[in-house]
């Protein structure tokens, strides 16, 4: 009871009035400015522009799901397949095209936040309110961002600037689920700055199962002199979440507690404005501290069991952009990474220097190409030189734009795949990729319409894998994989008000030369949306998705289909104030997401939102 009123009060001293003219109707014929998309090319970009499959997900957009947790906001993008084991905040993985976890670049505010021990990152902790943009880069694309951009990049910006607010949002549900937000953003004069504090709290689906999470997160720059910003980010999570002892094998006392801090500093500067030269130097760091703890269960013999892994990343970048107008932008960089791990295990470190050069040239007003190449040094596995090429045409008379790339990628042994104890194996080389796609776009009645089709192939050599070499089990370069596949996408404004999205997935994801599915992965997925703004106040959100049948980890059972339907209704009060309900899982369907891990039945949220 203390909890629930203190969150309360909370929630009333710094809500009041909010959101104001959040649903008011645009003319949709309008003149709108195209979104900018940085991801592609790491500098912004127009979307029509664009020669590489990128999505782009607003604030806006996530305001309308009402969901928790970044994860959430994922599930519904073309090629993305979201794995998480059991109820809320547990343990999630994020795969793209069919690429394993750790295949896929997962930045925040443009940090690697992928474990420097397993490679994967994991975003169930981390807040949607907090969010100001995602973006999903598919494919190959290494050449901008280095190691573990096999499949793509995620990259996730937060909230700061904009005109001066405190917001606050309070919600519960299901499980005595509660989650609470206050944050602060703004801008005045030189000065652009974001703050923000999120908890969360839930019982879980069974015993043991609790979830506590705690999200403070704040950036901001300010412009010291004409020319030049000075910018900072940071992000500290802690987090206390029940876990199992495996597939099928729940456990009351067992749990993971874990505190992870991302941050940076940089000086953004144009030394020579004359010559379109933006210099970015920028230093960062990462850790994850985390205690995995199962303490004996009462009546039995086990033992207590506890492990801690503590993991570090610092980081050097030198980034410099240079604008020659009609002769194109010219990207030139250096990279460098330092992961530091000590577990119960072992204490190792390795090291990562990398340069790159990427020019994007509009030779005619509706051609855009692209070319870059990096060359990338690394402390235990050497050298790999990582090219690409791509272009765009565009049709404006049609509304027509045809794409087409080919780029490589590489992801460098984990510190776990080098140096775990009997296990690891410091001679292993990295994993590479070669992807190749062809891609095609389509916009109806000045934008009210769209349609896109991908056709892309990943070939993935010396793959990492746990398997008996040498007289013993150890992680090994044994197996190529082989992904290709067709995303389609399109969505449909009929009237005003009223937008229609739809996506699928067909995904053919094989090991080579055994020609096995790999797994966890479906061959087909479908994910489709709804949005509707109503009678001025009312806004109402429905988000499908279909996910075909997948091999399991035991590469015997398969992981059946399912068929998940969230809904989010908001209506707004007063203009500063809005009040909304959520389903997840609306039509309860019982479904795992991760074999042996049952998914939450249908949860049911009330919640309201303000800013002053």
């Amino acid at each position: 009871m203390p909890k629930k009123l203190s969150l309360l009060v909370l929630f009333v001293l710094t809500v009041s009035p909010a959101y104001a003219g959040q649903y008011a109707y645009l003319d949709e014929d309008a003149y709108q400015l195209e979104p900018l998309v940085v991801s592609a090319t790491r500098t912004p970009q127009e979307r029509s522009k664009l020669t590489r499959a990128v999505s782009l997900i607003t604030a806006e957009d996530i305001e309308k799901m009402q969901v928790q947790s970044a994860v959430e906001v994922l599930r519904n993008v073309p090629g993305v397949f979201v794995r998480r084991t059991g109820g809320i905040a547990r343990t999630t993985s994020i795969s793209l095209r069919g690429a394993g976890t750790d295949q896929t670049l997962i930045l925040l505010d443009g940090m690697d936040v992928g474990s420097p021990t397993l490679g994967d990152a994991d975003l169930a902790a981390l807040p949607a309110e907090i969010i100001e943009s995602v973006e999903v880069l598919r494919g190959s694309a290494s050449t901008l961002y280095g190691s573990k951009a096999i499949a793509g990049v995620i990259s996730i910006r937060t909230k700061r600037g904009g005109p001066v607010r405190t917001a606050a949002k309070l919600e519960y549900g299901t499980h005595n689920t509660s989650n609470a937000t206050v944050a602060t953003y703004g801008e005045f004069g030189a000065v652009r700055y974001g703050l923000s504090y999120d908890r969360l709290d839930s019982d879980g689906l069974s015993a043991g199962d609790d979830v506590e999470v705690n999200n403070l997160s704040t950036a901001g720059s300010v412009e010291v002199i004409r020319g030049t910003d000075i910018d900072y980010t940071f992000n500290y999570n802690d987090s206390r979440v029940g876990s199992d002892d495996g597939p099928f094998l729940p456990d009351p006392n067992a749990y993971l507690e874990s505190e992870k801090l991302v941050a940076s500093a940089g000086v953004v500067s144009q030394p020579l404005e004359e010559l379109g030269w933006t210099a970015e130097l920028r230093i960062s760091h990462s850790g994850d501290d985390s205690l995995y703890a199962d303490p004996q269960n009462p009546g039995t013999a086990e033992l207590d069991f506890s492990s801690i892994v503590e993991t570090d990343r610092y980081g050097f970048d030198f980034i410099n952009r240079f604008d020659f107008g009609r002769a194109g932008f010219l990207t030139v960089g250096y990279e460098f990474r330092w992961d530091k791990g000590k577990t119960d295990m072992f204490n190792r470190e390795i090291k990562r220097n990398e340069g790159f050069i990427h020019h994007q040239w509009d030779p005619l007003e509706n051609l855009t190409l692209v070319a870059g190449v990096r060359e990338a040094d690394h402390s235990t596995s050497g050298r790999e030189t990582l090219p690409e090429v791509s272009a765009s045409l565009r049709i404006p008379e049609t509304g027509t734009r045809a794409r087409v790339s080919y780029s490589e990628g590489y992801r460098s042994p984990d510190l776990n795949d080098l140096y775990w104890p009997n296990f690891g194996n410091p001679n292993l080389r990295p994993e590479k990729s070669k992807t190749m796609e062809l891609g095609l776009a389509q916009d109806w009645e000045r934008g009210k319409a769209g349609a896109e089709l991908s056709l892309f192939r990943t070939d993935v050599e010396d793959l990492i894998q746990f398997a008996f070499a040498g007289g013993n089990f150890q992680s090994t370069n044994v197996d190529d994989s082989e992904l290709q596949g067709i995303e389609i996408e399109g969505f449909f404004k009929p009237f005003r008000g009223l937008r229609l999205s739809a996506n699928y997935t067909y995904l053919d994801a094989r090991e080579r030369p055994s020609d096995r599915a790999l797994v966890r992965v479906p061959k087909n997925q479908i994910g489709f949306g709804l949005d509707y703004e109503f009678w001025n106040k009312w806004q109402f959100n429905l988000d499908g998705t279909v996910v075909g049948r997948r091999l399991s980890s035991n590469q015997t059972d398969w992981n059946k289909s399912y068929f998940k339907l969230d809904g989010a209704l908001t209506y707004q009060m007063t203009k500063n104030f809005d009040i909304y309900g959520r389903i997840d899982n609306l039509l309860d369907k019982d479904y795992d997401e991760v074999l042996g891990y049952p998914a939450p039945g249908a949860m049911f949220f009330i919640g309201g939102k303000g800013r002053i």
